[in-house]
């Protein structure tokens, strides 16, 4: 698993994908319900998303360090590691 949420996008690798748009939809619901409750108004999230299927490990692992970097090429830490929103497990 891999997951990096960003101030405007969540990036997130399942391994379950006829799973996914169920996991999708429960995720978001979950998150409004969540920032609602803290004082956040409006929509949360877009309708629909974007998939990509991961047909290789060797592509998984490429994913997974992609996702990781994000924080670093959006200039909200210098180092991936230091990313707090954010969790790898492969």
């Amino acid at each position: 698993m891999a997951a990096c949420l960003m101030p405007d996008h969540l990036h997130w690798i399942l391994s379950d994908a006829s799973q996914a748009l169920e996991t999708i939809r429960r995720f978001k619901s979950l998150s409004t319900h969540i920032a609602w409750r803290a004082g956040i108004q409006g929509k949360l999230w877009q309708r629909s998303f974007w998939d990509h299927v991961i047909r290789r490990n060797e592509d998984l692992r490429e994913v997974a360090r992609y996702i990781t970097q994000n924080p670093v090429r959006a200039n909200l830490a210098a180092d991936a590691s230091h990313y707090p929103y954010q969790v790898i497990r492969l």
